[in-house]
């Protein structure tokens, strides 16, 4: 062969590399088959290199996170009995936060459980929202699932009053100069005396219009804020809770004459059913930068991008891209990669979600992780109260691709800094594993 004809083959190879045909590409991935499974059935020569949790740590941390997603649900149950009585409470947990826009939010039930739209929505004793749609066979929602609407999207209105006024509330208000981490509830008619720092809970009037959103009167909004516009006086509500990230269990309020409720665990994402064992190979792409691995799964498999890849309940990271036999891993400590957070503070406290954290990056050489977090208005009021900032964290509820309650590493909060690097501790052994589990969430579902 000519070196005139090498130049040409090379100059076609990189123009196919910038712009790939796809009937090429497929044809290649087919010719790379037989190495790809020469490569997984000699994987196993590899075992003796790689060091591994031993089963009573993998146990232990199992229950630990069972009892921590227990103590999260047991959060959201009201401590005043007031709040209670009369009311049927259904656990949900949220799934899905970017399927219709952040003030739309997807959330789990028991399929038996008496979920109807019009249903309120809440957390605690504070008032998150309504129920908007309820998944039933044959639609785009499953069974079991329904989707919420938050108080803060631009057209949700509630009733909510003072000890002396009735305001009409809901939406936010227009960004401020102090920017979105104080975002505040929007009021659209007041009648009454307003009182700066007066509590605002809900109170719907009870008639027939209303129907089950009476179900939320007596549950806390915020707190009234002053908020002038254009020289005029004006009022805001500044919520208690982060909307944006501080949700991952809630409670839907149905009439006390339907059917009791379920268990607080609905589906417990660290039992076996729903993972698919797999393992790891060498680097996903050439950029020194990256942090990726290759896994010998794929789609046939029934794999899918965006799942979840853990080993022995720890959280590694999530499959970007899928193929027939293979896939391409990208592991949390890959800069840009994000995660849904919960924070545990230990004891009986309960757990703190943190939102979505961003990987800022990491070295290689000490195993420093650190992950960008910027808390709300609440989330560091919450932290504040703790007497114990350090935490261990955990995935939370939000994303059906990835179950709650995989242990991520330990880190210090701090409970002033709007904008924090949390620096990340994560056992030595993670680095470097080779057998990992991938989630399969309409597997597990269907187990469960």
């Amino acid at each position: 062969m000519s070196r005139n004809t090498l130049v040409i083959l090379w100059m076609a190879l990189l123009a196919l590399s910038l712009r790939p045909v796809t009937p090429i590409e497929r044809a290649a991935e087919w010719l790379s088959v037989p190495m790809r499974l020469v490569s997984a059935l000699a994987a196993p020569l590899n075992l003796p290199r790689t060091a591994q949790a031993g089963s009573e740590d993998e146990q232990a941390l199992a229950q630990s996170a069972r009892q921590l997603l227990q103590r999260e649900q047991a959060s959201v149950v009201p401590e005043d009995p007031s709040l209670v009585q009369e009311r049927n409470l259904i656990h949900a947990e949220i799934i899905d936060r970017g399927a219709a826009g952040e003030d739309r939010l997807i959330v789990r039930h028991a399929a038996a459980a008496p979920v109807q739209v019009g249903l309120p929505v809440v957390a605690g004793s504070t008032y998150v929202g309504r129920v908007i749609e309820v998944g039933r066979a044959g639609t785009a929602l499953m069974p079991g699932e329904a989707r919420i609407e938050l108080i803060t999207r631009e057209d949700a209105r509630v009733e909510a009053r003072t000890q002396s006024a009735v305001l009409i509330l809901g939406g936010l208000c227009s960004p401020s100069r102090d920017g979105a981490r104080t975002r505040q509830l929007a009021v659209h008619a007041q009648q009454g005396e307003l009182v700066p720092g007066d509590t605002v809970r809900v109170g719907e009037r009870a008639d027939p219009m209303s129907g089950a959103a009476v179900l939320a009167n007596g549950y806390t909004i915020g707190t009234l804020v002053p908020r002038p516009h254009g020289g005029r006086e004006g009022w805001s509500v500044a919520p208690v809770i982060d909307y944006r990230g501080g949700l991952g269990q809630v409670l839907i309020l149905a009439p006390r004459s339907t059917a009791s409720a379920a268990d607080l665990l609905v589906h417990d994402p660290l039992e076996r059913a729903g993972w698919f064992a797999a393992r790891l190979a060498l680097a996903a792409t050439p950029c020194f930068w990256r942090e990726t691995r290759r896994l010998h799964a794929g789609t046939r498999q029934g794999l899918s991008s965006g799942a979840c890849v853990a080993a022995r309940g720890h959280y590694l990271g999530r499959l970007e891209q899928t193929e027939w036999l293979v896939s391409d891993v990208r592991l949390l400590e890959d800069p840009g990669s994000s995660v849904l957070v919960l924070a545990d503070f230990g004891g009986e406290d309960a757990p703190l979600h943190l939102g979505l954290l961003h990987s800022r990056s990491f070295d290689r050489a000490t195993g420093r992780l650190e992950l960008e977090w910027q808390p709300g208005v609440e989330a560091l009021r919450q932290v504040a109260l703790r007497r114990n900032r350090r935490v261990d964290l955990y995935t939370g509820s939000g994303d059906r691709w990835v179950p709650a309650g995989l242990r991520i590493g330990s880190t210090e909060l701090s409970a002033s800094r709007t904008e924090q690097l949390l620096v990340i501790t994560r056992p030595a052994w993670v680095a470097g594993t080779v057998e990992v589990d991938v989630w399969r969430p309409r597997q597990q579902e269907s187990g469960s």
